[in-house]
């Protein structure tokens, strides 16, 4: 509260009273809003022609999601534009399915396998398929890496739900569940999820190992675009590539490895997006 009086405080004497009117009537209009659309359960969000229906079981869900659609949308709408109707989607990484909910809705002859092992994200995105009555989404509930087995997971000490740092464990000082791992070259051998055409990567700083085991099928000249989210260290307690023993350097010369031609689509301060294509 101190902190808020003093935020006031400095805007108020740098900008003058209708500067802090006008923020004042616009943090309380966007308090309604979050307020209202909780009290309705649910809120749409529309990119290009695709439009969505997210469910609202919290305001802290729904500002997560709407923020990162605000400050994501460039690169959604890039991703989604490399969909073909019939594509076999990877949404590694899918948290409570933003990604996954739009790229199913651009291939309604092909596939989207949301590969997801948070629980709460998981109970929450299934809800919004059957909320969008879409047929053509699969959760996969491993984790991808490099091995076979079972894997520490960090998460928050309570179901946090869209929880954006759960990760493969790379600090021992945090709250685990122990979860199921494998490769998706593994998956596909077994025929348990068919080959990807696209993939969207976003794993909190393993992307290594989830390039590691997904060589194969990275390798396929049907594989033709991937996105890639590398975490860069921050300082903060999210994981980045570094405590997996890469870089992103190292994460760009891989996928030129595989055939991909890679282009830096963004950078910020904790993270660089490389879209490899074919």
């Amino acid at each position: 509260q101190m902190s808020l009086l003093k935020q006031a405080l400095d805007l108020y004497r740098q900008k003058g009273y209708k500067s802090l009117i006008q923020k004042s009537i616009a943090e309380a209009y966007t308090k309604i809003y979050y307020m209202t659309v909780v009290l309705r359960g649910q809120y749409t969000l529309t990119l290009d022609t695709r439009t969505i229906v997210f469910s609202a079981p919290t305001t802290t869900v729904v500002r997560r999601n709407r923020d990162r659609f605000e400050s994501e949308s460039p690169v959604l709408s890039d991703f989604i534009d490399d969909i073909c109707t019939d594509d076999v989607v990877y949404d590694v990484g899918a948290n409570t399915g933003l990604y996954t909910l739009f790229a199913a809705k651009s291939c309604p002859d092909g596939i989207v396998l949301a590969f997801e092992p948070y629980p709460p994200n998981i109970e929450l995105l299934k809800k919004d398929i059957n909320r969008n009555q879409l047929q053509n989404i699969e959760i996969v509930d491993f984790a991808l890496s490099n091995s076979i087995g079972n894997i520490e997971f960090s998460q928050p000490p309570e179901d946090d739900v869209g929880y954006g740092s759960s990760s493969i464990e790379a600090d021992e000082s945090r709250a685990t569940t122990e979860i199921p791992t494998t490769t998706g070259d593994r998956l596909i051998a077994g025929n348990d999820v068919p080959e990807p055409t696209v993939i969207k990567i976003d794993v909190e700083g393993a992307e290594s190992l989830v390039l590691d085991g997904l060589s194969q099928a990275l390798s396929n000249p049907d594989c033709r675009t991937v996105y890639c989210e590398v975490h860069l260290p921050t300082g903060d307690h999210r994981p980045s590539v570094e405590d997996f023993g890469s870089s992103p350097e190292a994460i760009c010369n891989r996928l030129e490895q595989f055939g991909f031609t890679v282009e830096r689509l963004h950078r910020r301060d904790s993270e660089i997006l490389y879209c490899g294509r074919k």
